[in-house]
C-alpha cells in the first residue's frame, strides 16, 4: 500500500481534493501523517503517540489556531486582544532556515523543522509564517539578501540583521509568475500581508521620525521581532505622555544629554494596570511592581506609580515619557510584555567585574568550596538535601519550566532553550541502523519511553527520588562525580566568583525623590538576603557596591548607600536609584539607564570595606575619541531627499534594505575591542590612557577597523584551546595581575578540590542491588519449580515460562550488545575529535545523542515478540526484561554500566520502589512541578 493509500485509509485525503472546505483545520490531523509518509515507514505509519515533548513543541495545532482566528475573527485576532479567545495569541511558530554554502560556492538554504517558540509583535500581526530567521556564518551576503525570496507560492524579503547571525526576512503581497508583482495577500484575505515599503509606513514610519538617524531608526525594527507575550489592550486615553526628570545641573532650554536623563527609559502604570496583566497573563505568582515592556512604540521599563490618586483609579493608566516614543504609531496600544521585576541572590560576578574590584582597592579572595552539599550523604534528610543540591546547581526548575513553555520563559524570568545553541555536527545527520521513521527529538526533554531523562543533573535527581542511594549504586555515584567535577571546573573556566552576600535585579529611578545622592533602595520580597550575621533578610542597609555588566570603565562600580524609607517600602524585588546629583547613578555603570538593565548589588564586608571609588574623570569620553570613528550621521529627513517616495520602489527597497543591513558588516569588531581592552588591562594597566580609550571604543560600537593578529594575556589561554597568532603579554613592570593570581588561587583551591572529590568516590564499594535482580531470580526459580511438579499440565506451563525468559534473555543480550557498539562508535568518534566528556557522547549536539538512544530503547521495549512471551502479562514482561538487563549488566563489567538505566530507568525505578514498599505514584507532568527549597 502506498503512502497516499495509507492517507486515504485514514480519511485524510479525499477523493475530490476540491471537495476541502476552505475554512478546514486540518494541520494538527494531517502533518503527523505527512511527516511518517516521507520517512515512509509502513510499520510505524501514522503510530506516533502525542507526547508530553511533542505537545509542548509541535507546532501544528497553533498553525491551526492560527488559521481559524484569522478566518473567524479578522486580521487582528492573533493579537491576543480578541474576547472570543481569550487570553490565547498567535505567532508562536518559529519557521527557520540556514545558509550553507557548497563546495562548489553556491548557496543552499535548509529548512528546518518548524517548533514552538516564543512569540513578537510582528508575527501576532501577521502569523507565524510571515516570518522566517534566516542563520549564517558569512558577512558578505549584501547581494544575495537584497534578492527576494520565493517559496511556497509567498515572496520574501529581507528586513533586518542581528549580530548574532541571523537575518530576518518577511513575507509581502507580491506575487510571482516569473516575474513580481504586487496584489491581494497571497493567503487570499486570511492575512493582511502588505508590501514592504507599506510594512515600515505601518511598524516604523520614516515620515513621523524625520529627526532620528537612519542608524536608529533602522535599530528600532528590532523592538518588534523582541520575545514577548501581549498584555493588557488599553484605550488612547490611558496612554499619557510625561516629561522626563532632568538634572539640576542642565542648563534651562537645552536638551538634556542622556546622563543627565535621570529617569531615562522609565515610565510609570497604576495598580490596576499591573493588577489587569497579573490576572489576564497568568505567569506570575504575585503581582510585579515593574515590568520591561514595550507600548505605543515606546521600548523601556513601567513602574508602579507613588501618588494615591492614580493608584485609585479603576481604569489601567500608563505614563510614558517622550524619549521612549521611538515609534510614532498610535495604534499600537498592546502592552508587549518582555520580563517582570525579580531578584536573584546569590549571583557570581564576572571577570570584567572583579578586575574593576581589584584594581580599586579589593583584596580577592579565592573561590569558595562550591560542591560540599554534593558529598554530603549521611546527615538527616541527606538524600533530599542533595537532590535540592543537584537541582540548583544544574538550574533543573528554570530549564524544565522553559522546555514546557517557551513562549512565557523570558516574562517569568528563565531562558528557553534557542536552537541556534545547539552544537552543529556535519555528521548528525547520518543515520545508527537506518531507521528514519522517528521524528528527531527535541534538546533536553527526557526519553518518554525508557524514562530517562537527557540532561545529566536530572539524571542523577531521578536516581535519587527513585530511591537509589549513591553509596550502593555505581552509576548514580558516577553521575554525581561528575557533577561535582563540573562544577568546580566551571568555575575555573569560565573565572566567576560566587559572592554570597550580593543580588541582581532590575534598576529604577526614585520617583518620589526620597533618596539623597549616592543613596540606593533594595527590598526584595521574600527573606533571602543573606546578612553578615549569617541570618537572611528581605532589606539591605548600609554601604554596597553597585556595577553592572559591561564592566569595562574604573567608574562602572560605584560604592553607595543602601537605606531604608518607608515610602518605598511597596517597590520591592528592584533596586532604586536616586535622582538627585549632576548626573543618573545609572550612568555612571557603564553608559546604563532604566529601559530594563539589571544591576548587581554587592554588600559581602570585604568586599565593600576595601574599596574606593575612582576618579570620576573616566566617566566623561577621552578627547580624542572622536579621532577613532568616521561618524555618518544621516538624519531620515536626509534619507527622504536623496530616496524620495516618488522614486522607483525597487530603489526604495534597496536603500532601505542596505541601511538595514549594517548589523552584518563588521560582526566581530566589538569582540575585537573587547579582547583588545582586556590585552591593554594585562599589559599596560587599568587606567592607562590608552585602556580607557580601548573601553571607550568598545562602548560605541561603531568602529570598522579589523586587526590581525590577537594578542592574549596568559590567564585567558587555555592549554589546547590557543588561537593561531596568539602571544603572551608582558606587565611592562606592573604589579601582579588579579586575575593572574585568582587563576593560581583558584587552580590551587580546585585541584583540592577535584581530590577530595575523586577520594570520596574511589572509596565507594561496588555493590550489587540485590532489589534489583530480585523479579528475574524470583521469575526463573517459579519456572524450576513448575517443571519440577508432577503434573504435566502444571509443567508445560513451566516450559513455557521458561521459553519465554530465554526469549527474554536472548532478547536483551542482543539489544546490550548494540548499545554497547553504539556507544564505543561515539566514543570513539568524540575521542577523534579531542572530547572525550562523558564518554564521548558531549562531542555530539544533544539532540543527536538523544535520537540515538532513544532508537536503543525503542528497540530495547519492542521486544521479544508477544508470541513469545504469551505467558507473561506485558507488565510483567518489562519488569523482567529490566531486571535481566541489569542483571547481564552487571556480569558484563563489575558495577555496570549506563546502558540498563539508558533503556529501562523508569522500570527499575518502580522495582526498586515495590521492594521498599516506599511507593507515592505521581504523574509526570506534576513531578516536574515541582521542587524543594528548604529541607
Amino acid at each position: 500500500m502506498s503512502g497516499l493509500d495509507c492517507l486515504r485509509k485514514e480519511g485524510l485525503s479525499p477523493s475530490n481534493p476540491d471537495s476541502l472546505a476552505p475554512t478546514a483545520v486540518v494541520n494538527a490531523r494531517i502533518a503527523p501523517y505527512v511527516e511518517d509518509l516521507f520517512r515512509w515507514n509502513k510499520n510505524t505509519f501514522g503510530t506516533q503517540r502525542r507526547t508530553r515533548e511533542v505537545q509542548a513543541t509541535s507546532p501544528w495545532q497553533e498553525l491551526d489556531q492560527e488559521d481559524a482566528a484569522f478566518q473567524q475573527h479578522g486580521p487582528s485576532s492573533c493579537l491576543g486582544i480578541t474576547p472570543e479567545l481569550g487570553t490565547w495569541f498567535g505567532g508562536k511558530v518559529a519557521f527557520a532556515m540556514r545558509l550553507q554554502a557548497a563546495k562548489s560556492g553556491t548557496f543552499q538554504f535548509l529548512l528546518d523543522h518548524p517548533v514552538l517558540g516564543p512569540s513578537s509583535r510582528f508575527t501576532r500581526c501577521y502569523g507565524s509564517a510571515w516570518l522566517i530567521r534566516l542563520s549564517y556564518k558569512r558577512t558578505k551576503l549584501k547581494d544575495l539578501l537584497l534578492r527576494p525570496l520565493v517559496l511556497n507560492g509567498l515572496v520574501f524579503r529581507f528586513f533586518y540583521a542581528n549580530k548574532d547571525h541571523n537575518g530576518y526576512l518577511m513575507a509581502t503581497n507580491e506575487l510571482y509568475d516569473g516575474g513580481l508583482t504586487s496584489g491581494p495577500s497571497p493567503s487570499h484575505g486570511l492575512r493582511n500581508y502588505t508590501s514592504f515599503l507599506d510594512f515600515f509606513s505601518e511598524h516604523n514610519n520614516l515620515k513621523s521620525n524625520n529627526n532620528q538617524t537612519i542608524a536608529k531608526w533602522a535599530a528600532r525594527t528590532a523592538l518588534g521581532l523582541s520575545n514577548s507575550i501581549p498584555g493588557t489592550h488599553l484605550e488612547t486615553t490611558q496612554i499619557r505622555e510625561e516629561d522626563d526628570i532632568v538634572s539640576s545641573n542642565c542648563p534651562p532650554g537645552m536638551k538634556p544629554p542622556s546622563e543627565m536623563d535621570m529617569t531615562d527609559g522609565c515610565g510609570m502604570a497604576n495598580f490596576q494596570f499591573f493588577h489587569l496583566l497579573h490576572e489576564h497573563l497568568g505567569v506570575w505568582k504575585e503581582t510585579p511592581i515593574a515590568i520591561q515592556c514595550r507600548v505605543g512604540g515606546a521600548k523601556g521599563l513601567v513602574l508602579l506609580h507613588p501618588g494615591k490618586e492614580e493608584n485609585s483609579w479603576t481604569q489601567p493608566c500608563i505614563k510614558i515619557k517622550h524619549t521612549q516614543s521611538f515609534l510614532q504609531n498610535p495604534a499600537h496600544r498592546i502592552i508587549d510584555v518582555l520580563r517582570a521585576a525579580h531578584m536573584q541572590s546569590p549571583i557570581q560576578v564576572s571577570r570584567e567585574m572583579i578586575i574593576n574590584l581589584s584594581d580599586n582597592g579589593v583584596p580577592i579572595d579565592s573561590m569558595n568550596s562550591t560542591i560540599s552539599p554534593l558529598l554530603d550523604w549521611d546527615s538527616q534528610d541527606a538524600m533530599p538535601q542533595l537532590w535540592a543540591a543537584v537541582s540548583r546547581q544544574g538550574n533543573v526548575m528554570a530549564a524544565r519550566m522553559a522546555r514546557e513553555s517557551a513562549w512565557t520563559a523570558r516574562a517569568c524570568g528563565v531562558q528557553h532553550y534557542d536552537h541556534d545553541d545547539s552544537s552543529e555536527d556535519d555528521d548528525d545527520s547520518d543515520e545508527v541502523d537506518g531507521d528514519t521513521s522517528f521524528s528527531h527529538s527535541t534538546a533536553w526533554w527526557g526519553d518518554d519511553i525508557s524514562g530517562c531523562p537527557s540532561s545529566l543533573e536530572e539524571t542523577a535527581m531521578t536516581f535519587l527520588d527513585t530511591g537509589f542511594h549513591p553509596a550502593t549504586n555505581p552509576v548514580l555515584a558516577e553521575k554525581l562525580h561528575i557533577i561535582a567535577k563540573k562544577a568546580v571546573k566551571s568555575c575555573i573556566k569560565k573565572y566567576r566568583v560566587t559572592i554570597p552576600m550580593s543580588c541582581s535585579a532590575l534598576v529604577v529611578p526614585d520617583v518620589l525623590g526620597v533618596l539623597q545622592e549616592g543613596e540606593i533602595h533594595l527590598k526584595s520580597s521574600q527573606r533571602c538576603l543573606l546578612r553578615p550575621d549569617g541570618q537572611r533578610t528581605d532589606r539591605i542597609f548600609g554601604d554596597v557596591l553597585v556595577t553592572r555588566s559591561p564592566c569595562k570603565l574604573p567608574t562602572d562600580v560605584q560604592r553607595v548607600k543602601a537605606v531604608f524609607r518607608p515610602e518605598l517600602d511597596d517597590y520591592v524585588d528592584v533596586i532604586m536609584f536616586s535622582i538627585k546629583g549632576p548626573r543618573s547613578l545609572a550612568s555612571m555603570l557603564g553608559t546604563g539607564d532604566y529601559d530594563g538593565d539589571r544591576v548587581v548589588c554587592i554588600w559581602q564586608p570585604g568586599i565593600v570595606e576595601g574599596f574606593s571609588n575612582a576618579n570620576a574623570k573616566y566617566m566623561e569620553p577621552p578627547a580624542n575619541l572622536g579621532d577613532c570613528f568616521h561618524v555618518k550621521n544621516e538624519t531620515v529627513r536626509d534619507f527622504l531627499q536623496r530616496v524620495p517616495p516618488t522614486s522607483p520602489t525597487s530603489g526604495q527597497i534597496g536603500e532601505l534594505q542596505g541601511i538595514l543591513m549594517a548589523p552584518l558588516k563588521d560582526l566581530y569588531v566589538v569582540g575585537t575591542y573587547s579582547s583588545m581592552h582586556d590585552n591593554a588591562i594585562y599589559s599596560l594597566g587599568y587606567s592607562h590612557p590608552t585602556t580607557i580609550l580601548l573601553a571607550w571604543i568598545y562602548s560605541q560600537d561603531r568602529n570598522n577597523r579589523q586587526y590581525g593578529i590577537q594578542y592574549a594575556p596568559p590567564w585567558k589561554m587555555e592549554p589546547g584551546h590557543m588561537m593561531m597568532h596568539q602571544h603572551y603579554l608582558p606587565r611592562q613592570g606592573l604589579p601582579p595581575f588579579v586575575m593572574d593570581v585568582l587563576q593560581a588561587a583558584m587552580q590551587d583551591v580546585s585541584n583540592e578540590q577535584l581530590r577530595r572529590i575523586d577520594e570520596h568516590f574511589s572509596a565507594l564499594p561496588k555493590v550489587k542491588d540485590l532489589d534489583l535482580i530480585a523479579p528475574w531470580q524470583d521469575a526463573e526459580a517459579r519456572a524450576r519449580e513448575l517443571l519440577a511438579n508432577p503434573e504435566q499440565r502444571v509443567r508445560d506451563v513451566g516450559q513455557a515460562q521458561q521459553d519465554a525468559l530465554e526469549a527474554i534473555k536472548t532478547h536483551v543480550v542482543r539489544v546490550h550488545g548494540r548499545c554497547a557498539e553504539l556507544l564505543r562508535t561515539m566514543t570513539s568518534a568524540a575521542a577523534g575529535e579531542g572530547d572525550t566528556k562523558s564518554g564521548g557522547l558531549m562531542g555530539r549536539s544533544i539532540e543527536t545523542r538523544q535520537d540515538r538512544l532513544r532508537r536503543m530503547s525503542r528497540e530495547f521495549a519492542a521486544g521479544p515478540a508477544p508470541a513469545e512471551t504469551f505467558v507473561f502479562g506485558q507488565e510483567e514482561v518489562a519488569r523482567l526484561r529490566a531486571s535481566y538487563a541489569y542483571l547481564y549488566d552487571w556480569t558484563r563489567r563489575h558495577g555496570g554500566t549506563r546502558i540498563p538505566w539508558n533503556v529501562a530507568m523508569r522500570e527499575l525505578g518502580l522495582i526498586k520502589l515495590r521492594a521498599r514498599k516506599d511507593l507515592k505514584p505521581i504523574s509526570q507532568e506534576f513531578y516536574e512541578k515541582m521542587s524543594m527549597r528548604r529541607v
